[in-house]
Order: C-alpha cells, then structure tokens, then sequence
C-alpha cells in the first residue's frame, strides 16, 4: 500500500493532507510528483510504502517544493510564533508566565507594567478579528445545511 502526503512548503507542522492511498506503486510516484507542480511550488509530496498490516512503512521518494529541500522537516519558525503570540497575548493583560526555578519545571503568573498602547491596538485588532472569525465558525457549525457561506 501507498500513501502520498502534500506537505505545505515541505514542512511537517504546515498543512499537509492525502493525494493517495492505494496498491498502485506507479500511480502513487506519478501523483506525488505532478503535486508540487499542479500546486504552484507549494507543497512538497512523500510517498510512503506500508506492509501488509498497515503498522511499518518506508518513505521511498520525495519530490521537493518549491524551496527545493531534501526532504520534508518541521520549522521551528512556526513554532516559535505561536508560542509567541502566547506569550504576548498574555503580556497585554499585564502579566506573564515565568519559570519558579523549582525542580517540578513549572511556571507561575507574574504581574508585569502594560505594553505601549500601539501593542495594545494591535493586540484588540487580532483578538477582534479571532472572535468574529469564531462566531463566524459557529453559526456555520450550528446550520450545517446553510449553504451561503461556500
């Protein structure tokens, strides 16, 4: 059996999702090259062999994005941000979390001075845009059948 995963840019934490799964060792190889192509350079395509019972596989070709890697990896870029945005979410409440030093690892919340007021504009403007995309979401969600929203 063969499974083909798009990766976003050929990162493992970006979007990623199946163009391929079947018994078809050509098919697999051809789609997962084509991908890339037929998505502008974006996603970066792995072609996994799986035994029989479905629990062992090995990659047997990747065909790279339009960065050109090797072979897909995660980016710690994108984790770096989203712990970030975390930390500066909490930072406009006037506080932040900060290690006890203890040997249990773990952190407690400090109360800390306000960031500037153009941090503070920015940081409304996101969250504004976060809950009108969540309410959004929701009325989607709670009327499947409504169709007006694509």
């Amino acid at each position: 059996m063969y499974l083909v995963t798009a990766y976003r840019w050929g990162w493992l934490n970006g979007g990623q999702y199946q163009v391929y799964c079947g018994p078809d060792r050509t098919k697999a190889l051809a789609l997962a090259e084509l991908e890339p192509h037929n998505r502008g350079g974006k996603y970066g395509c792995t072609v996994d062999e799986w035994t029989g019972e479905g629990t062992e596989s090995a990659r047997i070709a990747y065909f790279c994005s339009g960065y050109g890697e090797k072979e897909p990896s995660h980016n710690w870029r994108i984790n770096y941000f989203e712990r970030m945005g975390h930390v500066f979410d909490d930072y406009a409440e006037g506080r932040i979390w900060v290690p006890t030093g203890d040997e249990n690892r773990t952190l407690k919340s400090t109360t800390v001075p306000l960031p500037p007021d153009f941090v503070l504009a920015e940081v409304k403007r996101q969250r504004d845009f976060r809950d009108m995309m969540i309410r959004m979401q929701d009325e989607r969600n709670a009327d499947p059948t409504d169709d007006k929203h694509g």
